[in-house]
């Protein structure tokens, strides 16, 4: 697991160090648009990992390295175990990137705010801590789900088998979901008191709940991986 996990830092570093200078890029384009710094933190959080995750695995299937690294002395288990380890602390890394360029957006902001328009609106929305922790931590639960349900197809099937299906899986769920808990559908009850039982909480308890979403993504994580480790266990190179 370790070796696995070292070494998928090892061949993204010069990725990551690109990827960080996109983000940088992206986080002032999202201030822009929006108007507000709040956004930046959440959207980040969920990037990252997804950008890092399906370039390492792609990375995987280059010059057959995948192939190859069977024979040295890493077991199945732990390439699995490494690959999940190293996508979380991308989760943790951009939950921690996000909060860093939030803040040196709203610092050049105030700096810039008497000479530019845009930065003076972006410095008077201010910072919302509850909202901006709530948002970073609901946006790092959703790519965790997505990939704890993309994982164990890519590591089955490959990256390259796996694309020809995910998209179109990934949009069934979505639309999927919206159909059956929207307004017309057969959950459209549960849908509409979700939603209430949402707008009636507080600011902490919306945080617990959050909290709360965080910590099942996780435990979904933990049975990613173990069907994960199975699908890969008899998986033919």
């Amino acid at each position: 697991m370790k070796a696995v996990f070292f070494a998928d830092l090892i061949v993204m570093r010069r990725y990551l160090a690109q990827l960080f200078g996109t983000c940088a890029f992206i986080a002032v384009f999202i201030a822009i648009v929006t108007q507000s710094a709040v956004p930046v933190g959440a959207c980040l959080a969920a990037m990252i990992p997804m950008m890092f995750l399906f370039s390492i695995v792609a990375y995987d299937e280059m010059n057959s390295w995948e192939s190859f690294r069977l024979v040295l002395p890493v077991s199945r288990n732990g390439v699995v175990m490494g690959r999940y380890a190293s996508f979380l602390l991308m989760v943790a890394v951009s939950m921690v990137v996000g909060g860093v360029l939030m803040c040196l957006l709203l610092a050049c902001a105030n700096a810039l705010a008497p000479s530019f328009e845009i930065a003076k609106t972006i410095a008077s929305g201010g910072v919302d801590l509850t909202m901006v922790f709530g948002s970073v931590l609901m946006a790092a639960a959703f790519v965790i789900v997505l990939m704890s349900l993309s994982l164990p197809v890519i590591m089955r099937s490959g990256m390259t088998r796996a694309a020809r299906f995910l998209p179109v899986v990934m949009v069934l769920i979505f639309v999927g979901g919206g159909f059956v808990f929207g307004e017309d559908g057969p959950l459209s009850n549960v849908g509409e008191a979700l939603f209430g039982w949402i707008d009636a909480l507080g600011a902490e308890s919306l945080v617990l709940a959050v909290v709360a979403a965080f910590a099942a993504s996780l435990a979904l994580c933990a049975i990613s991986a173990v069907v994960s480790m199975r699908f890969y266990a008899t998986r033919e190179f």
